[in-house]
């Protein structure tokens, strides 16, 4: 297997030096021809409405098959979609549509939607089998999607795994196009005004602002000094980059940092534009080409074939050749929001962040482009550390998520009320399950950030709040984020 990978290895080098490569999701004619000047090149100048956007989210199946954006990107699940979540979904669900409808039947690839959360996706043209991937949060979307143009990027955004999940100029208000196009349809022939119904001008502006108000709105301004108290997180955070004592080495003997790639802890690199990445991820041996022969490998951005590797050499056994459509380079995500929107990697190959710190020490890793001969040398500890880094930093937006949940239900209707609490509830919870789930036990047990997030639990499960619950709820909300933090 070594071998393998190092003879895969000078391929890899070989490709990164291709042609550039095409980009993905090119919509067929017809649809092009429909969709008309909302696939104009410039943004749109109407006016964009957040709540409105949120309906058209949550409720719009635009004439299809019953699904909305909402039915992969739940607001319950951090606005993406995990397979303990997909286990509680009844046979009705508009996500299995494709179980109950014959016309629909190769919709998705039933089996590992169900096991995996992947969802097939037809990026290289609905004229060549489709890639399976996982649903992208869209949380933080604001900070995340400006393309590398300096770098050659193409397109005018950097959506979707690869930074090419958008048809048209590439933003993230064409984006919504594509998803009715690629999961909407009633049968997949996916003829406009028959199958589905495209959005209007004044949709694509207004899902594009609700989904621009989602999560954190710019990265944080220093978090390399930014305090804990917990010395395991701080320990973490030195690692991630490279401050202090905690600077990495790697197996060339050279040093490098997470936050190379991971800006600031988000998806841009130190200019502040999302450059992609070649970390061989899809040459993992659970990725779901493995899986599933019949599905695809992976190339990442671009439709040329790039290269062609024995399956063995990938997977560790079967037959035959894997061909790649693509240069295997792929959008870096945000690390901020990682450990509740799990698994991760585009083919959710590490169910926990301590699993994707894992990743980088790994030979497939080392083989890759990015990885260079250069992989991560990690003890068990340092695993252990930069993933208690992860979840305090992803726990720390919850707590302020929460707050400004509570914080915008001044003024609203008694139902949108509910909706907030409710939303307020979730992010508490998540907080206190990403803190829980560390191997390292970090900030839990008897101390004051358990005993203050607790009571912020015990007030957000009531149904009917009094304003005081609200207001002491916010409360212990931010006093739990100040004990984590030490201020």
């Amino acid at each position: 297997m070594r071998a393998a990978l190092l003879s895969m290895a000078a391929a890899l080098v070989l490709a990164a030096h291709a042609a550039p490569a095409t980009a993905h999701q090119a919509l067929p004619p017809e649809v092009q021809a429909a969709a008309g000047a909302a696939l104009r090149t410039k943004e749109s100048t109407l006016p964009g409405n957040v709540e409105r956007g949120r309906l058209l989210f949550e409720r719009q199946t635009f004439g299809g098959n019953g699904r909305t954006c909402a039915t992969c990107h739940r607001a319950s699940r951090n606005f993406t979609i995990d397979v303990p979540f997909i286990r509680t979904l009844p046979k009705s669900d508009p996500l299995f549509v494709h179980e109950r409808v014959p016309a629909l039947a190769g919709l998705e690839n039933a089996r590992l939607l169900r096991e995996r959360g992947l969802f097939l996706e037809n990026l290289d043209g609905f004229d060549q089998p489709g890639v399976l991937r996982s649903a992208n949060h869209t949380l933080g979307l604001r900070a995340t999607v400006a393309p590398d143009k300096a770098g050659g990027h193409p397109l005018n955004g950097a959506l979707g795994w690869s930074g090419d999940g958008s048809p048209g100029t590439g933003t993230l208000r064409e984006f919504a196009i594509g998803a009715v196009v690629q999961h909407m349809p009633k049968t997949l022939a996916r003829r406009p005004g028959v199958d589905f119904r495209l959005p209007t001008a004044q949709e694509l502006d207004d899902l594009e602002a609700f989904q621009l108000s989602l999560g954190r709105q710019a990265d944080p301004v220093n978090p390399e000094s930014e305090p804990f108290v917990d010395p395991r997180v701080i320990a973490g955070r030195d690692h991630f980059f490279g401050t202090g004592a905690g600077l990495l080495v790697t197996r060339n003997g050279t040093t490098r940092t997470c936050s190379g790639c991971h800006g600031k802890g988000g998806a841009n690199n130190a200019s502040g534009v999302g450059q992609q990445r070649a970390i061989g991820v899809e040459n993992h041996p659970r990725s779901p080409t493995c899986l599933d022969p019949r599905v695809p490998a992976d190339g990442g951005f671009g439709v040329e074939v790039s290269r062609t590797v024995p399956r063995a050499a990938v997977c560790g056994t079967g037959t035959g050749e894997l061909v790649y459509r693509g240069n295997q380079f792929f959008n870096p995500p945000s690390v901020i929001e990682a450990a509740d929107t799990t698994p991760l990697f585009h083919n959710n190959v590490a169910a926990t962040v301590e699993q994707a710190a894992t990743f980088y020490t790994s030979d497939v890793f080392n083989a890759s482009i990015t990885g260079a001969g250069r992989a991560f040398i990690m003890t068990p500890q340092d695993i252990q550390e930069i993933g208690a880094y992860l979840r305090a930093i992803n726990a720390d937006q919850n707590l302020k998520e929460a707050v400004g949940y509570i914080d915008q239900r001044a003024g609203k209707s008694a139902a949108e009320q509910r909706r907030l609490w409710g939303l307020a509830r979730s992010q508490a919870q998540d907080a206190r399950n990403v803190l829980r789930g560390s191997p390292a036990g970090i900030l839990f047990g008897v101390g004051p950030t358990h005993i203050r997030l607790n009571e912020a639990l015990r007030l957000l499960a009531k149904a009917s709040p009094t304003a005081n619950d609200a207001t002491v709820a916010r409360v212990m909300l931010v006093a739990a984020q100040s004990g984590m933090r030490g201020r």
